[in-house]
This record gives structure tokens, sequence and C-alpha cells, in this order.
């Protein structure tokens, strides 16, 4: 939050992150990371504009709307197994 963009190294759990939710083929991965970016976002002290842009800031290619991700609505788990 306090630097304009993030470090190579901070980029790195995030880079994980993503790719493992993108690989979920059902979007579930990708909904469970959302709520948790927004749910989690009060207690880090995440500010949701920079949150908005982290993908672009590390060089990750999402396959889904950050905005969206970021400012959606929250969904509960629909995992019906």
């Amino acid at each position: 939050n306090n630097v304009p963009n993030p470090s190579r190294d901070c980029c790195i759990a995030p880079k994980s992150v993503f790719q493992r939710a993108m690989s979920d083929k059902i979007g579930q991965g990708i909904r469970d990371l959302c709520n948790c970016l927004r749910v989690a976002r009060p207690s880090l002290g995440f500010h949701q504009d920079k949150e908005a842009r982290l993908p672009g800031a590390c060089g990750i290619k999402t396959s889904f709307s950050m905005e969206l991700c970021v400012h959606g609505p929250l969904t509960l788990n629909q995992n019906k197994n």
C-alpha cells in the first residue's frame, strides 16, 4: 500500500495464487479467491484500487475481471459435492 508498484518478490505469492485459482475449470477457484480478497481486505489493510491493479502490476494475466472480483458482490461457495 505504501509503494506505487510491488517488488518482484512481492509478486511471487500472488502469481501462484492466481494461477491456481484460474486452473479450476469450473470457476470455483476464482470465486473463492475473489471472496477471500474481499473478506480479508479490512484485516490486511489492502486498498481496493491497488488490489484491482495487482495482477497488472505483477504481470499476471487473468481470465476474469479483477475490477468485478474486487468490487463485486460476495458469493457463497456453490460446491454441490
